[in-house]
């Protein structure tokens, strides 16, 4: 008799289940992967303890396959129907005259509802959800930044931009403030070659998101550098010229040739996101209404 095994694991949690089939013989029941268990656990705020040396062994037959690819149709399409109820949750509305008191009871109220119709989904629909914040600390943190920012970024990776970005905080935003400026920086930029930021500065711009790139780790090497040689020197504060130098040494380009290059697929120094930012903060309040209390300051 020959037997095939295989074993698939959870990065989250460290819990791996042995996948094993042996050949004309069936052992156990199917079990979802791991991943999954582990995820309805989360979601129902319940601990999963794997315990050592004790795989589960399932069939892998050919009907267990069928099932399973017939169940991941059903569950993406329950995801597409219902994708307008996935959504981040809303402050209540509120003005002048609500007491702290009020909003508070307001805000727990329709946190409740939110956690309830998620809960829903996942019993009625069978959806299956990552895992997602459930102390209301953090959403109202969220929403009073929201409403007082003039810009919202949204940092993403530039290796999968749309895995990271979330079109309904565009919304929220926009929701709050219509001239409330959305903006997407794609970090990690400088292991993208310009022809992929191109392609992706197409995709951007065609849907009217604006964005920009830029590189974390570059420009923190940078300034280290530069801190570096002004100690070496006496200087104590890293000279600007020197952290442009440094950044463009670090992207393996001359800055010349950065700075003839394309603005929409340039990755950023410091100073040109900064001044990016404020260019959109005040493209934002001047757009804004006379009666905004933006304007005032």
């Amino acid at each position: 008799m020959s037997a095939t095994a295989s074993v698939h694991g959870c990065k989250t949690c460290g819990l791996y289940v042995l996948l094993q089939s042996t050949q004309g013989r069936s052992l156990g029941a199917s079990l979802k992967p791991s991943r999954s268990i582990c995820l309805q656990a989360e979601l129902a705020d319940r601990d999963f303890t794997a315990e050592r040396y004790q795989p589960v062994v399932v069939s892998t037959s050919a009907h267990t396959a069928l099932a399973a690819e017939q169940s991941a149709a059903k569950r993406t399409e329950a995801e597409q129907r219902n994708a307008h109820k996935l959504h981040i949750p809303r402050r209540p509305e509120w003005d002048a005259s609500t007491t702290p008191e009020q909003l508070d009871a307001q805000e727990k109220a329709s946190f409740l509802d939110w956690r309830r119709q998620l809960a829903h989904l996942e019993e009625e629909e069978g959806l299956l959800l990552t895992p997602f914040e459930r102390n209301l600390e953090v959403w109202r943190q969220l929403w009073r930044v929201l409403e007082r920012s003039d810009i919202v970024v949204q940092v993403v990776d530039a290796r999968d931009p749309l895995t990271y970005f979330s079109q309904d905080l565009v919304a929220f935003s926009h929701e709050l403030h219509p001239t409330k400026n959305s903006f997407i920086l794609l970090n990690k930029a400088d292991l993208l070659p310009e022809a992929v930021r191109a392609a992706w500065a197409d995709y951007f711009d065609s849907r009217g998101i604006k964005y920009g790139f830029w590189s974390a780790y570059v420009a923190s090497e940078a300034q280290a550098r530069a801190k570096h040689d002004a100690n070496a020197y006496g200087s104590g504060s890293a000279a600007a010229e020197d952290v442009v130098k440094y950044f463009y040494e670090l992207l393996g380009i001359k800055q010349q040739q950065q700075q003839g290059s394309s603005s929409r697929t340039k990755v950023l120094t410091v100073e040109e996101l900064l001044d990016r930012f404020e260019e959109l903060a005040l493209e934002a309040v001047e757009a804004a209404e006379d009666d905004d209390p933006r304007r005032a300051d």
